[in-house]
């Protein structure tokens, strides 16, 4: 996991080093929000994430288009279940 952050901060890095113009409009974004699911809902998001992403993983280089990385990380909160 450390490896995987490592590297998707060094390419962040990489990337405004280059000091861009205008990274939103060059599709920089980070989106973190928390979200309550159960084993059931996580299985889901992961599928409907999983079809989403496989068709453009494995598309290839052409007119208009460019590399993006896409990093997509689930973390576990402690304390388990909504004490509720």
């Amino acid at each position: 996991m450390t490896a995987f952050v490592t590297g998707l901060m060094a390419q962040a890095h990489a990337y405004l080093e280059g000091d861009p113009d205008d990274p939103v409009a060059q599709g920089l974004t980070y989106t973190s929000v928390h979200v309550w699911v159960d084993d059931e809902e996580l299985a889901r998001l992961r599928a409907r994430l999983r079809d989403l992403i496989d068709p453009l993983a494995h598309a290839t280089p052409g007119p208009g288009r460019r590399q993006i990385t896409l990093g997509v990380v689930a973390i576990p909160q402690a304390g388990g279940a909504d004490p509720r």
